[in-house]
């Protein structure tokens, strides 16, 4: 038995334990088999068992149960305050929509069961005294790293479309290889995505462009990229970037994204259901994409405080990786000068903004000022004078200096 499994948890064994003891069959499935085999940790459990839905509730009497999806055979069983999804052996016939199926049939077969689910990774089935139950290959494919869909790939993405950029998003998080056949009825299938809520492309494209192998994927499928997010510039100079920069989903769109083209940056948002953080961050870095990074200490100092410095290294990251996928030494050399000569003005605690100046408007007020337009342009002369090291960053000087010259 694989060593991993050893760690199932006790509610979950015991849960299909009980059911076992009732005469049904009962196995771990999907997802968390496919885990174990990779000696991974599951984050969630899924219980396939032949008992239908109002035996398993019978099973259960003295425990919570809530039907998440009785419609399709799925109730869940609240056990030591975990919830447990426990789901009838199914087949489902139609598909009109390319998602859900048009009718769900209860059955007894755990092969047939399996045979319906999307790669053979996914169609394990395990339980301590069967052990692994492997029909398709899953085992294999998962040493070989491999992403093939069980039976006719045509037919399983015509099934349900989303399995099109779950195939994509595995072989990116992963590091897997897409098998031949299932590669090429992506090619061919991909439009049926456009039949798939904007929330669920989303969800699948955020991961994967944050796995480890995004890259090759982008490339690799260059033309379903650019049917779900048509504003993504796919090419190598800008998804060679993408393996440089840190797992952070917007500063990876950001880097895809064609700037300044703060319009389609706004589309892109939108198409992929961000909120409004996300969208701001992802919009301030692309209308900013372009701008010369200055090398002397004042220069950083103003653009630290007209730009932030959140949004300021956001752009340093996306021109650091650039030069790296373009080998472009000499670059990648005065940016690491630009970045580390940033972090020393702001670790020192050097004023670069209107924030860390020692007066504020209260105290301009003070002067005599009246509030409005005046306290500002004030405050404003004052931190070009520190920042350009002509005045100390000093309350009282500062006010000094504009006694004598502006008042």
């Amino acid at each position: 038995m694989n060593e991993t499994l050893n760690k199932i948890p006790d509610y979950i064994r015991n849960t299909i334990c009980c059911l076992r003891e009732k005469g049904f069959e009962a196995f771990l499935v999907g997802g968390c088999v496919r885990d174990y085999v990779m000696g991974h940790k599951p984050h969630d459990f899924d219980i396939a068992t032949n008992a239908l839905p109002d035996e398993v509730k019978r099973a259960f009497i003295n425990y919570n149960v809530i039907d998440t999806g009785i419609k399709h055979g799925t109730v869940t069983v609240i056990i030591n305050g975990m919830p447990v999804e426990i789901t009838t052996y199914r087949s489902e016939s139609g598909y009109s929509d390319s998602r859900h199926p048009d009718s769900v049939q209860f059955i007894s077969s755990l092969e047939n069961d399996l045979s319906r689910r999307d790669f053979t990774m996914n169609a394990l089935a395990y339980n301590d005294e069967d052990g692994i139950v492997d029909l398709f290959g899953g085992v294999n494919d998962i040493n070989n790293k491999t992403i093939r869909c069980v039976g006719d790939p045509g037919i399983r993405f015509g099934e349900d479309a989303l399995r099109i950029l779950r195939a994509l998003r595995f072989s990116s998080v992963l590091g897997f290889d897409i098998e031949q056949n299932t590669s090429v009825a992506i090619h061919k299938c991909y439009k049926l995505l456009m039949l798939i809520s904007v929330e669920r492309i989303a969800s699948e494209f955020s991961a994967l462009l944050c796995g480890d192998n995004a890259e090759n994927v982008l490339i690799s499928y260059s033309d379903v990229i650019s049917e779900v997010i048509p504003g993504a510039q796919i090419n190598e100079y800008n998804t060679a970037a993408i393996s440089f920069l840190p797992k952070e989903f917007c500063l990876r769109i950001a880097s895809l994204l064609c700037e300044p083209n703060i319009e389609e940056a706004k589309k892109t948002c939108d198409i992929l259901c961000l909120d409004n953080a996300r969208k701001r961050r992802i919009i301030q870095i692309v209308s900013h994409l372009g701008i010369e990074l200055p090398s002397d200490p004042v220069s950083v100092k103003i653009l630290l405080g007209n730009l932030t410095p959140e949004l300021y290294f956001d752009i340093i990251d996306i021109y650091s990786a650039r030069a790296k996928a373009e080998k472009q030494i000499i670059t990648e050399k005065n940016i690491k000068k630009v970045r580390k000569l940033a972090i020393n003005i702001i670790e020192s605690g050097e004023c670069y903004s209107l924030t860390s100046l020692a007066a504020d408007g209260n105290d301009i007020i003070t002067l005599g000022i009246p509030e409005g337009k005046r306290v500002k342009e004030l405050l404003e002369i004052l931190l070009t004078q520190v920042i350009e090291g002509k005045i100390k960053n000093d309350k009282k000087l500062l006010l000094d200096y504009l006694t004598e010259y502006y008042l």
